[in-house]
């Protein structure tokens, strides 16, 4: 007779069970696990010995350590010296908060948004690889991570990011726009105008990605189309600078002089 069963032939199936609860309640996970398996190995048909010893085992890895966060003035206080452009600042005090709080996606997120703005991009790319990674369901963070991408060149990585983004958040005009952006510099002007046009069905009033076409509408020849995008930008932004020089290098090569000037 194995030592399992001699506990059983001393106590009643009822006591082991009752004290292999009581030891589950206390946190003495051990000592409920050879209760419940003394219990089946003398009978193995038992159902609640099986489900005891089923729901000890999903209570221990449903226990996770408590995650810390940082509190509402910590992030606010990031935020306000990134809206004040204390980049620098950001970075000393978002590098020592990720030290505490490593899984905090929106120190992350902020602290690439600083990188990117020093022109630092490989650290910019991989503060927001990081909240990505810590909150794969952080649309933002695979977005500002496309942008910087872009800049650096990887074309197809931004656009995959892009995609990503867009795939949590199909409503995403600003993540649309962007991926114009990159399909352009690719020379994929058909794909760019597309993405354009999706940004601007879910933002009609959105200047920017008017411009864009514009200028995408314009590599293709379209002149008249390039125009018409320019004038919806302006009316909705009467300052748009860069949108007026774009439409005077359109005029321009229509020999249109005087509109250009």
């Amino acid at each position: 007779m194995s030592g399992g069963e001699t506990v059983v032939v001393k106590m009643t199936v009822e006591q082991a069970l009752l004290k292999g609860k009581f030891h589950q309640k206390k946190g003495e996970l051990d000592q409920a696990r050879v209760l419940y398996k003394t219990v089946i190995e003398a009978f193995p048909n038992n159902k609640r010995a099986k489900l005891a010893l089923a729901s000890l085992d999903q209570s221990k890895t449903s226990v996770a350590p408590a995650v810390p966060n940082p509190s509402k003035e910590q992030l606010d206080s990031l935020i306000a010296l990134y809206s004040a452009g204390r980049y620098q600042d950001v970075i000393l005090e978002g590098t020592t908060l990720v030290e505490e709080f490593s899984s905090s996606f929106v120190i992350w997120n902020i602290l690439g948004a600083a990188y990117k703005a020093v022109g630092l991009l490989e650290r910019a790319a991989d503060a927001f690889a990081k909240a990505g990674e810590v909150n794969a369901n952080y649309p933002e963070a695979h977005h500002n991570l496309g942008i910087v991408l872009k800049d650096q060149g990887k074309l197809d990585h931004a656009i995959a990011a892009f995609e990503r983004a867009l795939a949590l958040k199909p409503d995403y005009a600003t993540a649309y726009n962007n991926m114009g952006n990159a399909l352009k510099v690719q020379g994929k002007l058909d794909e760019a105008v597309a993405a354009y046009e999706r940004a601007l069905a879910l933002k009609p009033d959105y200047a920017t990605a008017y411009n864009n076409m514009g200028v995408t509408l314009q590599e293709q020849g379209k002149l008249d189309e390039a125009v018409a995008a320019y004038e919806r930008a302006l009316a909705l932004k009467p300052d748009y600078a860069d949108a007026y020089n774009n439409m005077g290098v359109t005029v321009k090569e229509q020999g249109r002089f005087i509109d250009a000037v």
